[in-house]
């Protein structure tokens, strides 16, 4: 199994959920990678995020790039669109949509986790364990 995030790059709210998680669920530590997922068109994550984060924690972390807009055919103009769209009440917005694609498709056909896990739990990266959890 992993533990699988999709972040939108904040360093901060990302080392609280990853420190809940060895603080809460400390069997994770050496028994499941954390898997981070990021689409570096709009996502403000660096590589010295990346070192920093690694840095802090004890889970082994695994960064992993994924374009939620890679099916489209005019990517340029669907960032326009995302970029320029406003939320209504009846319709979320187009990047919301794409990451829920994500978890409900993409991810389970990305190579980093396509035939190599028989489970994952997600984990929004600001969520937070809030007590012990003393099974696995």
């Amino acid at each position: 199994g992993a533990i699988v995030v999709l972040t939108r790059g904040n360093v901060p709210r990302l080392l609280n959920m990853l420190h809940s998680i060895e603080y809460f669920f400390p069997q994770a530590i050496y028994r499941y990678p954390v898997i981070v997922f990021y689409d570096p068109h709009g996502t403000r994550i660096h590589k010295s995020d990346i070192d920093r984060v690694r840095s802090c924690v004890k889970l082994q972390i695994i960064f992993e790039t994924v374009i939620l807009f890679d099916l489209m055919k005019h990517q340029a103009e669907t960032i326009d669109k995302i970029n320029r769209e406003s939320q209504t009440n009846h319709q979320r917005p187009i990047g919301y949509r794409f990451k829920c694609q994500f978890w409900s498709h993409t991810v389970f056909h990305h190579p980093a986790i396509k035939n190599r896990y028989d489970y994952i739990m997600r984990i929004d990266d600001d969520s937070y364990f809030l007590q012990s959890l003393p099974y696995d």
